[in-house]
């Protein structure tokens, strides 16, 4: 199915993209996930919720395809299977910081599901993806309006060649990202569950 989210967040896109590059404010927000980077520059490990009064844990390994901080945006692929069942995730997703004049995220992409997460539909991990966000990045007051539509699929720039100095810096922030993109799609199916 696809997604397609985004938010005003009433501040600059400078400093919503420098909290969304904090791995460690990033990590601090996910609960129940032990992830490490592994030797590809992507994240892998294990992410624990609550579906249907039963606790899962998902395995994972997310990578970003395409990242670009001077136009903030990254592309990301989450792989993820129940450590004990036959379920799985499969997403990619393009996270982008925009000028609107303050801070815009947007958010698009495609997710599979089977097993428990098969039944969520793509309002519900939209809701996912705003609760995250605004809990790692809180709108001002000035921003509680809804955002304008989203514009059709945003153009991502080539990436960087990995022997790039400027390439470097970019890890933090695909971490974080792949992060937010993972925990977002299971906090909310366990909202969705645990609500009915």
């Amino acid at each position: 199915m696809h997604i397609a989210y985004a938010s005003a967040l009433g501040q600059p896109a400078e400093v919503v993209w420098t909290s969304l590059t904090d791995v460690d404010s990033v990590l601090a927000a996910l609960p129940g996930a032990a992830l490490a980077r592994d030797g590809d520059g992507g994240v892998t490990g294990s992410v624990k919720c609550k579906l249907n009064g039963t606790q899962i844990t998902y395995r994972v390994t997310v990578q970003a395809q395409l990242a670009d901080a001077n136009f903030r945006t990254t592309v990301l692929t989450i792989a993820g299977k129940e450590a004990r069942g036959s379920g799985t995730l499969d997403a990619t997703l393009t996270v982008a910081v925009r000028d609107n004049p303050d801070a815009q995220l947007e958010v698009s992409g495609d997710i599979a599901a089977t097993g428990r997460g098969e039944a969520a539909e793509a309002e519900a991990w939209r809701r996912v993806i705003e609760l995250m966000v605004h809990a790692l990045v809180p709108p001002t007051a000035s921003s509680a309006e809804p955002a304008a539509p989203v514009r059709p699929p945003l153009a991502v720039a080539p990436p960087l060649p990995a022997s790039s100095p400027a390439s470097s810096p970019q890890r933090p922030m695909v971490i974080g990202l792949m992060a937010i993109a993972f925990l977002l799609v299971f906090r909310r199916i366990r909202r969705r569950r645990t609500a009915e």
